[in-house]
C-alpha cells in the first residue's frame, strides 16, 4: 500500500454494504429519537446532527467510489480524522443526551404514575 492511512480503505463490497448499511441504522435511530422527542429543539437538533454525519458519510462513499471529486471529507467514525472524530463524538454524544432525556422524562412520569397509585 502506498499510503498506510487514507480515506480509501478497501473492506470489499461486503464490507461496503455493511458500511453504508451501518450508516443508514445511524439514521433510523437519530430519527426515532427526533420522533419520540416532546421538546422540538431535541428533535431537530437529533435528526440534523444525523443527517449530517450521513451526508458526510455519503459524500466519501460517493468520492470514492468515483461518482464526485476528492473533497477531504472523513469517513465518520473511520477515517482518520482528530477533529472530525472529535466533532462526530460530540455529536453523537448530543444524539444520545436528547435520547436519554426523553427516556427519563417517561420514566419520571410513569414513577409518578406508580406513586399515585400507591398512595391511594
Amino acid at each position: 500500500m502506498p499510503e498506510a492511512f487514507s480515506d480509501f480503505e478497501e473492506y470489499g463490497t461486503i464490507g461496503g454494504l455493511v458500511v453504508l448499511a451501518l450508516y443508514l441504522t445511524l439514521l433510523y435511530r437519530g430519527m426515532r429519537v427526533m420522533s419520540k422527542s416532546d421538546r422540538p429543539y431535541g428533535g431537530l437538533l437529533s435528526a440534523g446532527l444525523s443527517f449530517a454525519i450521513v451526508i458526510q458519510a455519503l459524500v466519501n462513499i460517493g468520492v470514492v467510489v468515483g461518482l464526485g471529486p476528492v473533497t477531504g471529507q472523513t469517513l465518520p467514525l473511520i477515517s482518520m480524522g482528530g477533529t472530525s472524530l472529535l466533532f462526530t463524538g460530540l455529536s453523537l454524544g448530543i444524539i444520545l443526551s436528547v435520547s436519554r432525556g426523553e427516556q427519563e422524562d417517561f420514566a419520571a412520569v410513569t414513577g409518578e404514575i406508580r406513586n399515585t397509585a400507591k398512595a391511594v
